[in-house]
């Protein structure tokens, strides 16, 4: 589980995300629907021929398949995201450079950096995997703001322990 500073990210993340998303992706695409996110740690360098094993943040409807399924929608985002890190590009440029496409890669829409997060989505029409992709890494971004808004205030206060954002949550 992903914490930070003793809040559990990838919990928050997925009750919204089955809160908040999948309702509104059921009422456009139906009850069946069926995406996988997958928000990569930018703390780690990624593995071109694995991306997802660096995941940081995973969420799914539909597909409840994560890194270790064969042909399953994080499958798709693991190689949507081999083009992405092998060229910078989004996964979305592969159908427009297909000088650049490589065998193993999933030339469709759906992954790239947004806000400085690399990942992807898959599942759903091509420019709405795009769009899931980046609503969860809006969350995300809010999720950790605001577990390090604390500490960071507990830090400028110079509460002792939290010189380095290090200490007792609070």
């Amino acid at each position: 589980m992903s914490e930070r500073f003793g809040l559990l990210i990838q919990r928050q993340l997925d009750t919204w995300f089955h809160q908040v998303m999948v309702p509104n992706l059921q009422q456009k695409y139906g009850d069946d629907v069926e995406v996988s996110v997958v928000i990569l740690d930018p703390a780690r360098v990624p593995d071109p021929s694995d991306p997802c094993s660096t995941g940081l943040y995973f969420v799914s409807v539909g597909d409840e398949t994560r890194i270790s399924a064969e042909e399953g929608l994080t499958d798709n985002v693991d190689h949507k995201l081999r083009f992405v890190l092998r060229t910078g590009l989004p996964s979305s440029e592969a159908a427009l450079r297909p000088d650049l496409v490589e065998p193993g890669d999933f030339p469709w829409a759906g992954a790239g950096t947004y806000r400085d997060y690399t990942g992807g989505a898959s599942g759903l029409k091509e420019e709405s995997d795009w769009w899931v992709f980046c609503r969860v890494v809006d969350h995300v971004i809010h999720l950790r703001t605001d577990a390090a808004l604390r500490p960071i205030q507990a830090c400028k206060e110079r509460r002792p322990g939290w010189k380095y954002l290090e200490g007792e949550v609070l």
